[in-house]
């Protein structure tokens, strides 16, 4: 059990976009985090702290693999389709209507990418129960401040404002 949620809790923490590199477009290889003390300390306290069921690790195992497996098919095509753009664009008779052409499939290949991202993250979340979600979002507030939105109160207000 340790040893799934060891290696679920780097790809977990970054799917879910609460670290900023996800906001960057970066994204996690399962090689990222391997002999990283800083990674291996945020992995146990996101463990301790949010008690994955076995259950649960093994989902999101399976979660995560298939992201990868689909991000990488997308990262290819979309580096193939970099290098055809450029190729067009670097070509002095070049036509227009294919530049544009690959430029919209590099766009789609774009929004795909951007799209398996947040289904994998609502895959996620949807694993973890209410309290886990508010655990999770309780911790990097404290670990990453700025980078997730104040919580808010039940009639819209930040939480802690006007106390």
């Amino acid at each position: 059990m340790k040893r799934c949620v060891k290696r679920i809790l780097p790809g977990l923490v970054l799917l879910l976009g609460l670290h900023p590199l996800w906001a960057a477009g970066v994204t996690a290889s399962p090689s990222m985090a391997v002999d990283d003390p800083v990674w291996e300390a945020m992995r146990k306290e996101v463990s301790d702290t949010l008690r994955l069921t076995p259950q649960q690790a093994v989902r999101i195992e399976m979660i995560q693999a298939d992201h990868q497996k689909r991000q990488g098919e997308l990262a290819s095509a979309l580096a193939a389709k970099k290098l055809e753009l450029q190729q067009r664009l670097q070509d002095a008779a070049g036509d227009l209507e294919a530049i544009r052409r690959s430029h919209q499939d590099l766009k789609t290949l774009t929004t795909a990418l951007m799209d398996l991202r947040l289904e994998t993250l609502l895959a996620i979340r949807g694993t973890l129960t209410p309290e886990q979600r508010t655990m999770l979002q309780d911790l990097y507030s404290r670990k990453f401040p700025g980078i997730l939105p104040a919580p808010v109160t039940d009639d819209g207000r930040p939480d802690g404002a006007g106390r």
